[in-house]
């Protein structure tokens, strides 16, 4: 399973990071909507989980959200 954490926060992706190793999970990680995208691509199927902050500079969280459901 992949999971990716889009959070502007080092810290809050440092806890999911460790906590998707002692699950055995692939773990990917983006500081902003933008980057997320970017490291997305075209391939949203590639991931299994997105855990979004709702709040970040830039894109925020509800705009990467429906940028991701179009």
């Amino acid at each position: 399973m992949r999971i990716m954490s889009v959070d502007d926060s080092r810290l809050v992706r440092l806890y999911v990071k460790n906590a998707a190793d002692v699950l055995g999970f692939e773990f990917i990680e983006a500081t902003s909507g933008e980057e997320a995208l970017e490291i997305l691509g075209g391939e949203k199927e590639a991931v299994d989980l997105i855990l979004l902050d709702w709040h970040m500079p830039g894109m925020d969280g509800m705009s990467l959200l429906k940028q991701l459901k179009a």
